[in-house]
């Protein structure tokens, strides 16, 4: 059986990282973690942990995303 393995785009940084002051200090400091997604229609929204202490939410457009990460294709 022959497994066909494809790379994927990578971004050479981060989606997001901490930059509010919530986000940079707290019970952990300067860490933001992804912790679930929902896809609503072009939206996609990343719920996450701030510090260790917050629940916050990002979104981003999956097209406008999509495309920038083909710029980083191999």
């Amino acid at each position: 059986m022959k497994i066909r393995r494809k790379k994927f785009p990578d971004f050479p940084y981060p989606l997001f990282k901490p930059e509010e002051e919530w986000e940079l200090k707290g019970e952990v400091n300067n860490v933001c973690f992804p912790t679930g997604t929902i896809v609503e229609n072009d939206r996609l929204y990343i719920y996450y942990g701030a510090a260790d202490e917050r629940i916050a939410v990002a979104s981003v457009s999956i097209s406008k995303l999509l495309k920038e990460l083909m710029m980083y294709a191999v």
